[in-house]
């Protein structure tokens, strides 16, 4: 990471705006010119119509928006140009040879721009020079001349889209600007490949890189853990914040508290899979699912709380109890149940397709933030509380939909009696508690490790009143 160069294309750049212009501009054409012409068949439909327009509308959405700290993400549409492009010369030239030449430009134009642009090149120079060059004479001895002679006719249209999707690169090129060397403790930088919500792990071992393509769901990958713990050590250390005014300090802050604890201490856990492959998460997100009353007839809501690997027991006090007393003090209901209500006024089988899309938008790495955000599918873990309903805990199954790797259930807090060394009878309060994890994030020996620091969490609560040195996942 370390010999990469990063890019930048902030919105104040005159060439980011031409470059959406530009996309714009060749999408509208383009589709003018397939709505008046006699061109048909499965090979134009998918490759002349739709690819060239999906790579336009995604350049001039996400550019702006993401070029920022994410310019690399118009490396995937230069590539689908590339390709265009190449099979558009089968259509255009007669002759073998040109053909060919015209396939092996394509294809070292897309290599150059994604070489440059996902960092292995120093210089966006070679790019540039590139594009421009042949670009410049292909057009003037070869577009110029056809479009002249069909300049009354609808295949200008596909001239001009074709001329605007090449200049969009080069404005793309222009824009872009090279960022310095990181610094001593600044954020990482996002590369090629990274998602909205985590970056990728490059340097795990094949057969963990392998795994997700043959226990393809979650379901295939399920390992659950039940185990319990004595919570005498808990419940004083509950005490002692109540003492302190943390008037609604629980026991499910210590488990929340604990777990963000272990995500800074063993960072795999707090790792995800999308599109078969493995992600470190940016912030570990906790969702939990409240009710506003304690009764039959109050409805649950969905809550996300971001935490700091960093975090001590009293912040994450602070943010859970603020959010669930915004839950409780208000009648609004929450981002995900207004989306819900929405949905369920779609006709079923317009659901059914909009759910499919969503889910090939979230496997890309494209599904929008705010979606991601609003999901209590998306996440670190989720975690219930059986306590206050005063029954066992659950062993929850993992969802299919979104990335949650994990999901804790807390049960109610019981008493055994149990025979000491001496002969004496010694009572003792227990939690049972189950563990259901996605075994393909990280091994069982791994995971084996994170049981037992929670379980020393649960027995040395304060401990998660320290801040702990922060730790990072591998790269």
């Amino acid at each position: 990471m370390d010999n990469l160069t990063f890019y930048t294309a902030k919105r104040t750049n005159v060439f980011v705006w031409l470059t959406v212009l530009l996309s714009v501009g060749s999408a509208v054409t383009r589709i003018i010119y397939f709505s008046g012409a006699q061109e048909s068949g499965l090979v134009v439909t998918i490759f002349r119509i739709l690819l060239p327009i999906v790579a336009n509308l995604f350049v001039a959405v996400r550019l702006p928006f993401r070029g920022q700290k994410m310019f690399y993400v118009t490396v995937n549409p230069v590539l689908n140009y590339g390709l265009y492009f190449a099979i558009s010369a089968f259509g255009y030239l007669f002759d073998w040879w040109m053909v060919t030449l015209c396939v092996i430009l394509c294809i070292v134009l897309s290599l150059v721009y994604f070489m440059t642009f996902t960092g292995r090149f120093k210089g966006k120079l070679i790019a540039l020079a590139a594009f421009i060059i042949p670009g410049a004479l292909y057009f003037i001895d070869k577009y110029l001349a056809l479009f002249i002679s069909y300049y009354g006719s609808y295949l200008k249209f596909l001239f001009i889209s074709d001329a605007a999707i090449y200049l969009s690169i080069i404005c793309m090129i222009l824009a872009a600007k090279k960022l310095p060397s990181l610094k001593e403790g600044e954020e990482r930088r996002r590369r090629y490949g990274d998602r909205e919500d985590g970056r990728l792990v490059r340097s795990l071992s094949p057969i963990t890189k392998v795994a997700p393509y043959i226990m393809v769901s979650r379901n295939d990958a399920n390992n659950v853990v039940q185990d319990r713990v004595e919570v005498s050590a808990i419940q004083r250390y509950v005490r002692e914040k109540r003492r302190q005014g943390y008037k609604h300090f629980g026991i499910t802050h210590v488990i929340v508290a604990a777990y963000v604890r272990c995500c800074n201490d063993y960072p795999g856990i707090n790792r995800f899979l999308a599109g078969q492959k493995i992600y470190a998460r940016d912030d570990i997100q906790v969702n939990m699912i409240v009710k506003k009353e304690m009764n039959e007839e109050s409805p649950d809501t969905a809550i996300k709380m971001h935490c700091k690997p960093t975090d001590t027991a009293i912040e994450i006090y602070e943010k859970f109890d603020e959010l669930v007393q915004n839950v409780k003090s208000t009648e609004l209901d929450s981002d995900f149940d207004n989306t819900a209500k929405i949905v369920d006024y779609i006709p079923g089988l317009v659901k059914k397709f909009g759910i499919w899309l969503v889910k090939v938008f979230d496997y890309f790495g494209i599904m929008p933030v705010e979606l991601c955000e609003i999901s209590p599918f998306h996440g670190s873990v989720f975690i219930t509380s059986m306590g206050s309903l005063g029954i066992p805990p659950v062993i929850h199954h993992l969802y299919n939909f979104g990335n949650l790797p994990c999901f804790i259930a807390f049960g109610h807090k019981y008493t055994e009696n149990e025979l000491q060394l001496d002969g004496s009878v010694k009572s003792k309060k227990y939690i049972d508690f189950t563990f259901n994890t996605d075994e393909r994030i990280c091994d069982g020996f791994y995971y084996a490790l994170v049981l037992k620091r929670i379980k020393s969490y649960f027995m040395h609560p304060e401990k998660l009143d320290e801040k702990p040195e922060l730790k990072e996942d591998i790269d």
